[in-house]
């Protein structure tokens, strides 16, 4: 799964520059693009968040603005970090990126 932050679960979702204060993110299969959004569970944290998409299993995570301490979480844990980009974007196109 990868997973991108987002920044609404109603309408046509965004991309968010944000990571740790994202309070949604997309995760999305691969294979067929197809995606459910979730809550952050870890949102105001960095480190938690990080945390909480290793353990809803993303294979992958993308982000516009991230710390050190996320970043190395991810890493660690098995997850290919990209980064997203300057600007925000809707969540098909971040898909394509």
């Amino acid at each position: 799964m990868i997973a991108i932050p987002v920044e609404s679960d109603n309408g046509t979702p965004m991309s968010t520059k944000l990571f740790g204060n994202a309070k949604f993110f997309a995760m999305v299969e691969p294979k067929s693009k197809e995606y459910t959004i979730i809550a952050n569970e870890g949102c105001g944290n960095g480190i938690q968040t990080a945390n909480y998409l290793l353990e809803q299993g993303a294979s992958s995570a993308l982000y516009g603005f991230l710390g050190d301490g996320p970043f190395h979480v991810m890493v660690r844990g098995g997850i290919n970090v990209y980064w997203l980009g300057k600007e925000t974007m809707p969540l098909d196109k971040a898909i394509e990126t």
